[in-house]
């Protein structure tokens, strides 16, 4: 039998497409990747990149591995994924935000900022304890309104063929 020539490659590339619900791109999406597990161990280095103009994005030169993907976009829910790197393209649909949600995270970052500035004047420890719980609080909503769809809450469709150019 004739010698079989094997190469293997342990660097691989995340690519896909951000869109909407209704598949319009969405150019400019922020798009990244860690792969910190549930201890905070970290397994491949973060990486980031943006959408272009027809929402694709493209992630080289990283180890054939599970990480989380990131996705977020303004005035659209964020979406965080399980995904293998070296897999199919991902078409990842992001749904927009309601207004109300955009509404409250600016009453947020002002009841934040408050909190920090009071934070800076209290001389009781009962009150400054009072203040560091009410932080986390806001933190924790601020962290729901922001992280709207983790592991799977985006929709992923196979990828539609593209038209090769003219």
């Amino acid at each position: 039998p004739a010698p079989v020539e094997l190469t293997l490659s342990l660097v691989a590339e995340l690519r896909g497409r951000v869109a909407s619900p209704e598949g319009a791109a969405i150019a400019g999406a922020s798009v990244r990747i860690d792969s910190s597990d549930d201890a905070g161990a970290s397994y491949v280095e973060a990486a980031s990149t943006v959408a272009d103009a027809s929402g694709a994005f493209v992630l080289k030169g990283l180890p054939r591995v599970g990480v989380k993907l990131h996705v977020s976009a303004a005035g659209r829910k964020n979406r965080t994924l399980d995904v293998t790197v070296g897999g199919e393209a991902l078409d990842v649909r992001l749904e927009p935000r309601e207004a109300g949600d955009e509404r409250r995270r600016e009453e947020l970052k002002k009841e934040l900022a408050e909190v920090f500035q009071k934070f800076g004047t209290v001389k009781d420890d009962a009150e400054r304890q009072a203040l560091v719980q009410r932080m986390m609080a806001l933190q924790r909503e601020q962290q729901e309104l922001d992280q709207d769809g983790e592991d799977g809450g985006a929709t992923l469709v196979p990828p539609q063929p593209v038209d090769p150019p003219k």
